[in-house]
């Protein structure tokens, strides 16, 4: 994933509408000040991996199918492990010695991401919510297997007499 990296002595951000953050990172020695007329947004940045295995078996024999007959086989199986994984990357916004401030006419939404400042923090909205994101890990596995075969065998009046035998 791409991030943005935004440091100084003090940073300001300010958005007449809204201001999002998806992985990014404002950090500052003094004041950091987010202010949104909207909606103010931390969020995540998405990273997926993805890995595909496959593994096939083959066998084939002759096979004494008992009496005066043989069959001839073929098996194959095939095994297959599909997996996703998705990890998020937060926002940061922090202070090393001063404090941080983020206002919004609307919301403040925080999701999977860290503020963090030496002082104070304040975070003032009409609706502010915290979320903690979730990273997942998809794993489908599958397993197929064709067999195919033929048996040939002898039969008559000198099968059967060499059977009695």
């Amino acid at each position: 994933a791409v991030t943005t990296t935004l440091s100084g002595d003090t940073v300001q951000i300010a958005a007449g509408n809204d201001l999002l953050s998806q992985g990014a990172q404002v950090a500052s020695t003094g004041d950091v000040v987010l202010a949104a007329g909207n909606n103010l947004t931390l969020d995540t940045v998405q990273n997926t991996h993805s890995e595909e295995h496959e593994k096939t078996v083959k066998k084939s024999g002759l096979y004494g199918g008992g009496g005066f007959s043989v069959a001839l086989g073929v098996t194959k199986k095939t095994d297959g492990l599909d997996v996703t994984e998705v990890t998020n990357t937060g926002s940061l916004v922090g202070s090393t010695d001063g404090s941080v401030t983020m206002t919004a006419g609307n919301k403040v939404a925080i999701t999977g991401s860290d503020v963090l400042s030496a002082a104070s923090t304040t975070i003032v909205g009409r609706e502010v919510t915290i979320a903690a994101a979730e990273n997942t890990v998809d794993t489908v596995q599958t397993s197929k297997q064709q067999s195919a075969g033929i048996t040939l065998g002898l039969t008559g009046g000198v099968v059967a007499a060499a059977e009695a035998a």
